[in-house]
């Protein structure tokens, strides 16, 4: 099954945090070697990678800004419902979903909240399920104890 770019980029966020960064410093090299060097041609390349660098951003701002409904349907048809499906996938993976739905105070992604946790092989309800989490959810989606609670 191939994954949404969203779930890879979640899955894999030390590379792209990587990639973005070592993206950036490869523009700013050229600024500054350009600049030292006074060189016209490397400073015409840092101009035209940091002008594709703000319009990819502005770009991406926009769309968010414009199209906050069809973004919001794009991640719960995608990326959404990967996250559930791959809930028990990596340690990492479950302890941020763990986290994200208990700072949210949520319990799963769509308005069908506690349902959405269907989609998972291990909580999905159904008598062929061998699983011991048939028909329940995650304890992050539990509520906490009137104690805890502030």
């Amino acid at each position: 099954m191939r994954k949404s770019f969203l779930y890879t980029l979640f899955m894999h966020l030390d590379v792209f945090i990587l990639v973005l960064s070592v993206s950036l410093t490869v523009v700013a090299a050229f600024g500054l070697v350009g600049a030292l060097r006074e060189n016209i041609a490397v400073l015409e390349a840092y101009q035209s990678l940091l002008a594709l660098t703000i319009l990819l951003n502005s770009v991406a701002a926009v769309a968010g800004t414009l199209m906050p409904q069809s973004a919001r349907n794009h991640l719960r048809q995608t990326a959404f419902v990967e996250f559930i499906q791959g809930y028990r996938q990596t340690e990492y993976f479950q302890h941020m979903m763990d986290a994200l739905q208990k700072s949210m105070r949520c319990c799963g992604f769509s308005e069908d909240t506690f349902r959405d946790w269907n989609l998972n092989e291990y909580f999905h309800c159904a008598s062929g399920n061998p699983s011991r989490e048939r028909c329940s959810v995650p304890f992050s989606c539990l509520p906490e104890p009137r104690s805890e609670r502030q």
